[in-house]
């Protein structure tokens, strides 16, 4: 039966119609349902008795507008095909990867402020805990459709007076490339993967609540090893699609 896939957790904070949205999008997503496997309202009714038929029906037709999912007459089932990946080509910026799908792309800097370095919110980053960062956030316009969303974290003790530099001229790379000519970008580790959008992200990218969106964690380092970038990226998962192949030695250095 279909409800054998999903789990709901009444003691979570989160209500049930999100539960219920999010294991069917992750189940999904994670290929753990057959192709073409029916999504019944009376499966799905068993899992969650407390829900209305009108919110099942309510959530169902979210997956499907979201692309994960489609329907026939009054049956829905899961997509044949994958959902794709997020993978990326070595330094190859997003603006960069963003115009080999769209004729034109914008970037608008729409936040640039001080914060300080937390080890539990921003994992694996080497940062020392409360150091002092620079945060700039970059929203990305693809043929005027607001599409993604960088929030890059610079140590402000590498950058000499980083907080008076203009981003909104070029790319970071090429910025930080200009005011710093000494620094050398070597290489990153990227991880991805595709999530519901929180309130945070879907208040900034104008969508709702729990649409499917690329999340993409990048730590940038210079040849000596030396961490100076931190970046969270967001894209629209049903606008946009990854896809790179890497040797053995690629992902050696990239993970």
């Amino acid at each position: 039966m279909i409800h054998t896939y999903f789990e709901i957790d009444r003691r979570r904070k989160e209500s049930v119609d999100i539960q219920l949205f999010n294991t069917i999008t992750q189940a999904i997503q994670k290929q753990l349902i057959p192709p073409n496997t029916p999504l019944s309202i009376d499966s799905l009714k068993q899992l969650a008795p407390e829900l209305e038929e009108t919110k099942l029906i309510e959530i169902l037709e979210e997956i499907v507008a979201n692309g994960l999912a489609r329907k026939s007459k009054d049956t829905y089932f899961t997509l044949t095909r994958k959902i794709p990946s997020m993978t990326y080509k070595k330094l190859e910026a997003l603006h960069d990867l963003l115009l080999n799908h769209y004729e034109e792309v914008r970037e608008v800097i729409s936040e640039v402020s001080l914060t300080k370095h937390y080890p539990k919110k921003q994992k694996d980053a080497e940062f020392k805990d409360r150091e002092t960062l620079l945060m700039v956030q970059r929203k990305y316009y693809a043929d005027n459709e607001l599409l993604a969303f960088s929030n890059t974290y610079l140590p402000v003790k590498m950058f000499k007076d980083i907080e008076d530099v203009d981003f909104t001229q070029d790319t970071l790379y090429q910025t930080l490339e200009k005011h710093y000519p000494d620094y050398s970008f070597e290489y990153s580790r990227r991880l991805s993967s595709v999530i519901p959008s929180t309130i945070y992200v879907s208040g900034i990218l104008e969508i709702t609540r729990n649409t499917p969106v690329y999340y993409g964690r990048i730590h940038s380092f210079t040849k000596r090893y030396k961490q100076f970038e931190y970046s969270d990226i967001y894209v629209l998962a049903n606008r946009f699609s990854f896809s790179t192949e890497y040797s053995t030695t690629e992902l050696k250095k990239l993970l």
